[in-house]
């Protein structure tokens, strides 16, 4: 298994999840605590 993406497959999540359907729900209140989670997590860089 690669730990490398190519731009299409690093990109296919987030335009899954924007244009998903199934997240017309989602409270915008948990989105953005979502958000503000994952770049905390990414400025700390690898565990």
């Amino acid at each position: 298994m690669s730990l490398i993406k190519t731009p299409e497959q690093g990109a296919a999540t987030s335009v899954l999840l924007a244009t998903s359907p199934q997240l017309a729900g989602v409270d915008p209140d948990s989105a953005e605590r979502l958000w503000t989670l994952s770049e905390t997590l990414l400025a700390k860089g690898p565990a």
